[in-house]
């Protein structure tokens, strides 16, 4: 950072920085050293709306750069010679002056050179040797530029002065001269007497000539049209050797041509209509092992397909209001008038101010047509070698080498127990490519805001001609003495005047437009495109201004909230010749039924005068006081000069500063268990203006059920590869199983299974959602999902089995007499595909699904032929990869009948294993760490497998209503975080090992709450939760027993709720107390449960208040809510907390910080952030956003910032978003607010905020 500061802008727009450069001085007769500095600025205008851009400008000892560039690139003896010079600064912009050129013979080489002639630079060592500064054959050579500009000047031949024009360009034509080859140099000198110079090197040249130069391919100009012949210049100053030439143009390669070298060749290539496109032209030759190519490329567009756009009829600047008529011409590419209807116009304007959001274009029919063929480069094969195919057998040699580093300090590990482990991230998922409809978003980018009236149409733009005389006489009488215009306010604002799609060109190729602008002072951007037969096409686009003589121009905000403090900006515009004095009124109008109500808005006056000078503007302000009544206004601010009137009449809602919140509590109830939520606000009630509006208790029990339930279908596909039909079989196995364990499910899958959908549905009404599931991102998911194939609905257990029977025949159909199986039938054995079968298999053994023993026996044959064994063996000796042998003996010891894998492990092997791992031990993730106990335990190695288990359960933690858990941090972003398969399988892995540790009870709460809070979309991960939470209810004696859960509510509000195993009764049972049902002892609500099992419960209590409350509420979530300055302090942005002693002006910028905390796992949350009347947001456009590992959707709305969060984690996140300061006043801005679409009873709200910015001083 060099400088940074405030600077005021001129009235024609500019401002002015001053710096004084540094430079090393040392440098300074150095020929062609700049420094580059970046310039960037916000600028601020009178509605305070802030602009920000950047741009870099380059400074030098000398100011100016000079160019010259010949018109040909190379010339004969008989023709005159033609330059273009140009002069720029050094940030190219044009400067006039006077230069002096030279024109210089150049010598050549006595002969011509090999790159082996010359050296390299390169650093010298110890070892080096001469060699290895020469440059090798194989390496390419360079371009023969190169070798010119090693050639030096020798004699002046001509001389003499240039003047550059205002554009910076002059041009020169000089008599002929004899063949060599020549330097133009161009010197000039900038205003502080500081010389700069250029130069370009030429030919002149014809059939015969050398140039002692290695290759040299050259056209006579880059441009060309159909029927010019281009001549090519090609020499090489190899006698000995030949040039190979091909020519390209969209046909391919439709020339070959061999040139003997050693002389110039001069060939004249005709430019034909197929030439179009381009033609592309290469030059290759070799010597001395060395290999020169050159490529040139020839320009010839589709001039035949361009239509030229003339304006006959056309106004730069136009007046609001007042009828315009343009007429347009459209020239064909012959040069002729379009013929009737032959061409299609489109014509469309709009505000420029769009391109902010995103520029418009129409498209490019040039590049329909095809361009030259670009062959691949001629290549050489010297010491060159291709590998045509590798292929790599052994998938599993993924083992790193171990590596060494010097002896540092060990920090501590950001990994979680044992390092990164096999854990999947899941905190934030990919975007999967849906489209979501904007529309069905509330008002997309800009919802809320009253919509301005639309253009008129072309069809009803019909006036009467008494009418349109009377405004064409306003408008010639409009003078610059300011006599003859009365105006009128302006109250159309739409942002496109006009939108013609299908305009016909007239019999004289013309088109006429016709439309009465809207009435904005802004300005717009015509856009034409025209197109025709034979795609021919053309476009324009020109910028027009709508303005008026006298303007008065009103900046409101896009709503107001009841009792705000804004102070409204108006400008008034004089571009007259003289002085002008004007009275400013304001008034406000109720838009429904149109009486008068400025007085209501406490303004400090309803007029203003305001003195301008001649073609200057003036600001004034009008402050005001929002009355506390919910209602759409309008306003309707004027000024009057003479004749001239002006002003604007907007609409603009008035939103309640009463806000709408909701706090919850939530418990969770065990047998003979009694739980109290506490409200203290409504117990002892402080805030009077506080309105209770409703309070929803919610119930939860048979917990057990609701996970079934929630079991996803599975989805049928056309093809099924191997993976597929193994994990399908191990699902629904596992769910089979359960289900014949526990003949009570059957019941209860049976009913489940009339869901049409892949997903449970959570579209019905909810009491406590403050938002409709179609404003959100997750309308299908709430309806259960799609699925464009057919789905498997295997809660019905006659399904079930009958695709547990299908998969497995179509498995093991697949495996081959090897035992290896395939990725897809008929394929290749893979080892890989194998092993991960044998795994699937293990897993579904390991849940006691019954296995095909033969079958994997054989699979463990064809790993052993493969080379597994080998590989483990390698690990071993190597003392590595110790994750792949724990998880290898992990898999054979779920199969409880050896004699499938003994053959291949025997028990002893089996125990050098287990040895090797435990050696390995602290160095495990705790996922394979849980592996390697459950291992050792079954290997009866008890002791051993109890120190690795604790090693792994010491550090989790456990929480009253939150579970047992493993959370590393606060910022539990990191991607190994806890999922429903790792918890599932801790769970079952310590009932194995010790199935009286009470975090049993905590794992199986943990696995509750996820399901209460997310939607489960794995089938496999679900069965496998299921089986868990089975094995330990069975252990606690707690299926299909009866629940019972008493609620008390006060003193007057008593109710017990039944649930008999026989019937699902449990789900979301819920008691709404409306507004004058609820009393104040009801802030203590007692909850007490009967019966085995958990249970959930909850309150929410949806209040409103007039009062911003002090600090923020939660339970589950939390959420909090920052706002800072964002101030630059030297070459960085510094951000200070705004309290009440902060000072925001108009034009600062406000960095918003949200920071939400999350005590579980939870989907689809919305959080929304409304926003202060008197800021902008920064962000434009609504999109997709990706921060720390969230992923979520943002919003930009008229009043607030609404977040979408399809998946977070358990930890603490911020989101953070800007808004830039744009209207002076004292602002309220309520909560933010975040909730659960999935389970809406979890709500949490901020505190509020009062902001207030004052005008730019």
């Amino acid at each position: 950072m060099i400088e940074s500061g405030t600077t005021q802008v001129e009235s024609d727009g500019t401002f002015t920085i001053l710096f004084t450069p540094e430079a090393d001085e040392r440098l300074k007769d150095q020929k062609g050293i700049t420094y580059t500095y970046a310039v960037s600025a916000n600028v601020t205008d009178e509605g305070g709306e802030t602009r920000g851009d950047e741009k870099r400008f380059n400074i030098g000892f000398s100011t100016v750069e000079p160019s010259v560039s010949p018109l040909k690139q190379f010339f004969s003896e008989k023709e005159k010679l033609s330059f273009d010079f140009s002069l720029k600064d050094l940030n190219g912009n044009p400067q006039k002056g006077k230069g002096i050129y030279s024109i210089y013979t150049v010598e050549p080489f006595n002969e011509t050179p090999l790159p082996q002639n010359f050296t390299i630079k390169k650093e010298k060592t110890k070892y080096s040797n001469d060699e290895d500064f020469i440059k090798p054959r194989w390496d390419n050579p360079e371009s023969f530029d190169k070798f010119l500009s090693l050639l030096k000047t020798s004699k002046m031949v001509k001389q003499g002065e240039v003047e550059f024009d205002e554009e910076g360009k002059c041009s020169l034509e000089t008599a002929s001269l004899q063949k060599g080859i020549y330097r133009i140099k161009i010197e000039v000198k900038d205003t502080f007497g500081q010389p700069s110079e250029n130069f370009k090197d030429f030919f002149v040249t014809e059939d015969g000539a050398s140039l002692n130069l290695p290759l040299v391919l050259l056209s006579d100009k880059k441009n060309y049209e159909v029927n010019e012949t281009a001549q090519i210049l090609v020499y090489s100053g190899y006698q000995d050797s030949d040039i190979t030439l091909r020519f390209c143009d969209k046909r391919g390669i439709v020339r070959n041509e061999k040139i003997k070298g050693g002389k110039v060749s001069v060939i004249k290539y005709p430019v034909l209509d197929e030439s179009r496109g381009g033609i592309i032209i290469d030059a290759s030759m070799v010597k001395n092992y060395t290999f020169f190519s050159e490529r040139i490329s020839l320009s010839v567009p589709y001039t035949n397909k361009e239509l030229a756009i003339k304006f006959e009829n056309f106004r730069e600047r136009i007046t609001p209001n007042i009828k315009e008529s343009w007429k347009i011409k459209i020239v064909s590419p012959n040069g002729e008038a379009a013929k009737k209807n032959a061409v299609e116009v489109l014509a469309s304007m709009y505000d420029k101010s769009l391109d902010i959001f995103a520029k418009h274009d129409f498209p490019q029919f040039m590049n329909l047509f095809p361009r030259s063929y670009s062959p691949p480069a001629p290549q050489k094969s010297i010491l060159r070698g291709e590998n045509l195919f590798t292929f790599e057998r052994d998938f599993y040699k993924y083992i790193p080498y171990p590596t060494f580093n010097e002896p540092s300090l060990k920090s501590i590990s950001g990994y979680g127990i044992g390092g990164p482990g096999r854990r999947y991230y899941t905190s934030a998922k990919r975007a999967k490519g849906e489209v979501y409809d904007e529309s069905a978003i509330e008002g997309g980018v800009l919802g809320g805001v009253v919509a301005p009236a639309p253009a008129p149409a072309m069809a009803a733009e019909k006036t009467a001609p008494q009418e349109a005389d009377k405004e064409n006489k306003l408008e010639e009488s409009s003078s610059k003495d300011g006599k003859g215009e009365t105006g009128q306010i302006r109250e159309n604002f739409a942002e496109t005047p006009f939108f013609y799609p299908h305009l016909l060109t007239e019999a004289d190729g013309s088109v006429s437009i016709e439309f009465v602008p809207p009435d904005s002072l802004t300005k717009y951007k015509f856009m034409l495109f025209a197109h025709g037969e034979g795609i021919v096409s053309g476009k324009s686009e020109k910028d027009v201004e709508a303005a008026k003589d006298f303007m008065v121009r009103s900046y409101l905000p896009r709503f107001l909230r009841e009792g705000d403090e804004i102070s409204i900006k108006v400008m008034v515009n004089n571009t007259f010749n003289k002085e002008i004095e004007s009275k400013i009124v304001l008034k406000i109008t109720d838009a429904e039924s149109g009486s008068e109500i400025t007085s209501s808005f406490s303004p400090d006056s309803k007029s203003k005068t305001v003195r301008v000078k001649s073609k200057k503007s003036e600001t004034t302000f009008f402050s005001l006081k929002v009355p506390k009544k919910i209602q759409e206004v309008k306003f309707e601010i004027s000024g009057s000069y003479e004749n001239f009137v002006d002003g604007e009449r907007k609409p603009l809602p008035v939103l309640p500063s009463r806000i709408h919140l909701a706090e919850s509590k939530f418990v969770t109830l065990k047998e003979n268990e009694t739980r109290e939520i506490v409200f203290e606000d409504l117990l002892t009630p402080t805030d009077k203006t506080r309105i209770n509006e409703k309070m929803v208790l919610t119930v939860d029990a048979q917990l057990l059920y609701s996970a079934l339930e929630a079991m996803p279908y599975l989805v049928e596909y056309p093809y099924e590869c191997t993976e597929q039909l193994a994990n399908k079989f191990f699902a629904v196995g596992i769910l089979n199983r359960i289900i014949k364990d526990n003949p009570s499910l059957e019941k209860f899958a049976r009913e489940f299974s009339q869901r049409e959908t892949k997903y449970e549905n959570f579209y019905g009404d909810d009491p406590n959602r403050r938002m409709v599931l179609e404003e959100t991102p997750w309308l299908i998911e709430s309806k259960g999902g799609d699925s464009d194939n057919p789905i498997i609905p295997i809660l019905n257990p006659d399904v079930s089995r009958m695709v547990e029977q299908t998969s497995l025949k179509k498995l093991l159909d697949a495996q081959y007499p090897s035992g290896g199986f395939p990725w897809w039938a008929g394929g290749r054995p893979s080892p890989y595909i194998t092993l991960y079968i044998v795994y699937a298999f293990s897993k579904a053994a390991e849940f006691g699904v019954d296995v095909p023993q033969e079958n994997i026996k054989k699979a463990f044959t064809y790993l052993k032929n493969e080379g597994l064994k080998k590989d483990i063996d390698w690990c071993i000796a190597h003392d590595t990869g110790w994750e792949f042998i724990t998880f290898m003996n992990y898999v054979l010891s779920n199969y409880n009948n050896p004699e499938i894998y003994k053959h291949a492990f025997s028990e002893s092997y089996r125990n050098k294993l287990a040895d090797f791992s435990f050696k390995h031990w602290k160095s495990h993730s705790p996922y394979l760490k849980l592996q390697l106990a459950l291992t050792l335990k079954r290997m009866k190695r008890e002791k051993d497998a109890l120190l690795v288990h604790e090693s792994v359960f010491d550090s989790a933690i456990t929480r009253k209503d939150e579970g047992t858990f493993w959370m590393i941090e606060d910022k539990s972003w990191l991607w190994y975080n806890d999922t429903v398969e790792t918890q599932a399988f801790a769970l079952k892995e310590l009932i194995e090992i010790n199935p009286k540790d009470e975090k049993n009870e905590g794992l199986l709460l943990w696995l509750f709450l996820n399901k209460k809070l997310n939607h489960w979309k794995s089938t496999k991960a679900t069965a496998e939760a299921l089986y868990s939470i089975l094995s330990y209810l069975k252990s606690k004696g707690a299926i299909a027993v009866k629940e019972s859960i008493k609620i008390k509510a006060g003193d007057s509000f008593e109710k017990e709720l039944v649930f008999e195993p026989e019937k699902y009764t449990g789900k979301k049972n819920q008691i709404v107390f409306e507004q004058n049902e609820i009393t104040s002892d009801m802030g203590k609500i007692e909850f007490h449960k009967e019966g085995r099992g958990f249970a959930f419960a909850s309150a929410t209590l949806h209040f409103s208040t007039e009062e911003l409350p002090a600090q923020s509420k939660g339970d589950f979530f939390n959420i909090e809510r920052t706002f800072f300055k964002r101030v630059k302090q030297g070459n960085e942005f510094v951000l200070e907390p705004i309290n009440q002693n902060t000072i925001v002006q108009v034009g600062d910028q406000i960095e918003v910080e949200l920071k939400i905390k999350s005590k579980h796992p939870a989907e689809y949350i919305h959080i929304r952030a409304p926003r202060p009347s008197g800021c902008e947001p920064e962000r434009l456009k609504s999109g997709w956003v990706w921060t720390l590992g969230l992923y979520y959707y943002e919003t930009v709305r008229d009043s607030a910032e609404d977040f979408f969060i399809e998946d977070i984690p358990q930890g603490e996140f911020k989101l953070k978003y800007r808004l830039r300061c744009q209207q002076s006043g004292k602002f309220k801005t309520a909560p933010a607010t975040i909730q659960s679409m999935y389970a809406p009873e979890f709500v949490a709200y901020s505190s509020g905020k009062e902001v207030k910015i004052e005008e730019k001083k």
